[in-house]
């Protein structure tokens, strides 16, 4: 009588044992999706306004061998429609017209490179390129329209504690809101505007 209790225990443990190697010998996340997703500069979670983000970014060479840097990057200052408008005016002397339904946003961005593998290459930044602007509701603005702001960051080459500050400018759907982002070397980091 006194074997089977042992028997059926021995059962339950070896049963255990089994399932606990077939998930690879780790525990199961305990996170929820929610946590697993809110890494800082996602889209879901973007780097808040005026706070820095440390990013991936590469210097290339003139064969494009890439040299691994990071830099810290902010978005510092933010004003949309007519009052960005008005100041790009006075930065392009050729802005278009803003198209029916658009408005134009213009960015104050800080830069400063505090990595970089190599001091023969700059970082270059190019806010053509590397800029890109989201709606809330997850439509991706084309760039097709652009506006030169100034000073800001065509082509800007940079070194290892080089730090710049400049304007950024784009357009995006009047009075909905946006997040830019920023085409880093391991992908895009995003940044709220408000």
């Amino acid at each position: 009588m006194t074997r089977i209790p042992f028997i059926i225990c021995s059962v339950l443990f070896f049963t255990t044992s089994i399932a606990g190697c077939g998930s690879g010998g780790k525990s199961e996340s305990t996170k929820s999706p929610q946590a697993q997703e809110s890494k800082m500069g996602t889209r879901s979670n973007p780097v808040q306004f005026k706070k820095s983000a440390t990013i991936d970014v590469e210097a290339l060479d003139d064969d494009l061998k890439g040299y691994p840097g990071k830099v810290e990057m902010s978005v510092t200052e933010v004003v949309r429609g007519v009052d960005a408008q008005q100041k790009l005016k006075g930065m392009d002397d050729t802005l278009e017209e803003t198209p029916d339904g658009y408005e134009w946003v213009l960015l104050k961005v800080k830069v400063k490179v505090v990595e970089l593998s190599t001091k023969d290459h700059p970082f270059v930044i190019d806010e053509i390129q590397d800029f890109g602007y989201v709606s809330d509701n997850g439509d991706v603005y084309s760039g097709d329209v652009v506006a030169m702001a100034k000073p800001g960051f065509d082509l800007i080459e940079m070194y290892k504690g080089s730090e710049k500050e400049g304007y950024v400018a784009g357009l995006v759907v009047k009075g909905q809101g946006a997040k830019v982002k920023y085409a880093g070397s391991k992908g895009d980091v995003f940044f709220n505007l408000k």
